[in-house]
């Protein structure tokens, strides 16, 4: 499984596993499922590249609603885990979506780059953030 993604948002320390490789393995299913979501409505594209560009996203928005049902699924105990909604978590694994989605979806991808270069500009992210976000995974799908 390719972790780059999720591996990125690890390594910036956006989201924190405790080190260990079966809870990055449940969110990378939880991303995968939600990325075949995205192969099938590929107009889910926009709702989710928004969400993942948000820090602040809302707890009870339909998209961060369906990521945690994802999340759910694929990890049950999740919530011992994670004190409070686990947005940033949400944001890696959608972002983690839309990622593999648009390699194998162009119109997922125009989506999200679009998006990515109207949004991401006038977020209210802070400097580590709006870095990680610019560093990956952007450059690649673009590549």
């Amino acid at each position: 499984m390719d972790y780059a993604t999720l591996q990125g948002f690890l390594n910036k320390g956006l989201i924190d596993v405790g080190g260990d490789d079966t809870k990055l393995e449940k969110l990378s299913q939880a991303a995968k499922d939600l990325g075949d979501a995205l192969k099938k409505n590929p107009s889910k594209a926009l709702s989710y590249s928004l969400i993942a560009f948000d820090p602040n996203a809302p707890e009870d928005d339909p998209v961060v609603q369906e990521a945690l049902a994802a999340l759910q699924n694929r990890w049950t105990t999740y919530r011992n885990t994670f004190a409070a909604t686990p947005i940033a978590v949400i944001r890696a694994i959608l972002l983690d979506a839309l990622v593999n989605a648009a390699a194998e979806d162009d119109r997922v991808g125009v989506c999200f780059i679009a998006s990515a270069r109207n949004a991401l500009p006038l977020l209210p992210v802070e400097s580590l953030q709006r870095k990680a976000h610019y560093e990956w995974p952007i450059q690649t799908i673009v590549a």
